[in-house]
């Protein structure tokens, strides 16, 4: 069955060249339990470089050295029984330990559910017993479009993918998409896929990776697995490494050694205040709570104080989206002694606005390009016609879960 940490291989030729016995030795050092290799797209065979069938050498090589080999295949549903069909084949011919359906917006459309149905009945006569798993959006509520169930009644596992793209809370995203899943089939077991690949400026990081196995292990789950091999390993490879380091049986990961050249603190970023003021226009609450340390900055506003950035993020979430949305922000007055910095400010929002705002901003003195300490002091006015709104201090979610 599937469990442990494994990996999905989208193309084969993009890791290690193509080099079937490389590409299980890089899985071996990882203590990978599994990979699961993209064996056919639709009604076609896929993995096939310069008329070679990539699969067979890489399962061969897996297979050598004790780690799982599962199959994938991407389906769109224009003609379920020959994708199933060919499923089946491939299953069969490389003896696999399991298949993964991955099935997205195609069957999103009008009359899809009937056709999932027959894919799955199709592929559950020809692979009677076996191991089936279904790789498909993160959250039900959010996909209604989607026949889940039409699915998941054939499957022994759901993979949902819980892809934190733009965020970075993917402890929250995993219990939330776990929940899901289990109203739509109590006994489903779930192994869910998160990110190990960048999207546009923004990338996932490799604490952001660890903060998702440990999720996975804390709601007792059998495994979890990544999306991508091949991406992982890009830009320095620092996600593959918070892969292959993250010991699964323990919940353990190595902490980071320093870079050559960190003894010394880096060097601050000019102007905090123009940093900060330009983080808060920008209506992103990402933006201004990366300006803080991660886990020991503190925000007070109102008596009340907040500490880490997932609380933090959480208050300027509110602030930005629903207390001053829109909000045009600019400085009255500022001054600086040494990593202290005061700051005098304004807000105006359509029907919102704040006339004098009093911030005293400490830099952390380990880096002093990130804030340590915010305290902040303003009242914000609205028009009669709107309720009084405040800031609350207890929320129920902490980060953005898109889509």
């Amino acid at each position: 069955m599937l469990t442990g940490k494994g990996v999905f291989l989208w193309q084969v030729k993009r890791v290690a060249g193509g080099d079937a016995n490389a590409i299980a030795e890089q899985a071996k050092a990882a203590k990978l339990t599994h990979v699961l290799i993209k064996v056919a797209d639709g009604r076609y065979s896929y993995n096939i470089t310069n008329g070679v069938d990539m699969v067979p050498a890489l399962v061969a090589a897996l297979r050598a050295r004790g780690i799982g080999a599962w199959g994938w295949q991407y389906v769109y549903g224009s003609d379920p029984p020959a994708e199933a069909r060919k499923a089946v084949e491939r299953v069969q011919l490389f003896k696999l330990d399991g298949f993964v359906v991955n099935a997205e917006a195609q069957f999103k459309a009008k009359g899809m559910d009937a056709k999932a149905r027959k894919y799955m009945q199709e592929l559950r006569k020809g692979l009677p017993g076996f191991p089936i798993g279904l790789s498909t959006y993160r959250y039900p509520t959010v996909h209604y479009q989607f026949p889940f169930k039409a699915f998941l009644d054939y499957c022994d596992f759901a993979l949902p993918q819980v892809y934190w793209v733009g965020s970075m809370n993917p402890a929250q995203q995993l219990k939330k998409s776990y929940g899901e899943y289990r109203a739509i089939k109590a006994g489903i077991r779930v192994v869910p896929t998160g990110c190990a690949y960048a999207q546009g400026s923004w990338a996932p990081t490799p604490q952001q990776l660890n903060d998702f196995m440990a999720a996975a292990r804390d709601l007792q789950l059998p495994g979890a697995n990544f999306w991508e091999m091949a991406t992982a390993q890009e830009k320095g490879g620092g996600l593959w490494s918070a892969v292959r380091d993250y010991d699964w049986a323990t919940g353990s990961a190595p902490t980071p050694a320093p870079d050559e050249g960190d003894e010394e603190p880096p060097a601050p970023k000019p102007d905090i205040i123009a940093r900060y003021l330009s983080a808060l226009n920008s209506g992103d609450p990402n933006k201004v709570t990366v300006l803080y340390e991660k886990n020991t900055a503190k925000h007070a506003h109102n008596g009340q104080t907040r500490t880490g950035r997932s609380a933090i993020y959480a208050w300027y979430n509110t602030l930005l989206k629903k207390s001053l949305p829109g909000a045009k922000f600019s400085v009255i007055g500022s001054s600086a002694n040494g990593s202290t910095f005061t700051l005098q400010w304004k807000a105006t929002a359509a029907k919102a606005k704040v006339q004098r705002g009093k911030d005293s901003i400490v830099m952390s003195s380990a880096n002093p390009n990130l804030i340590a300490r915010h305290s902040t002091d303003f009242a914000i006015a609205k028009s009669a016609a709107m309720n009084e709104m405040p800031i609350p201090e207890e929320y129920p979610e902490t980060g953005p879960i898109p889509v």
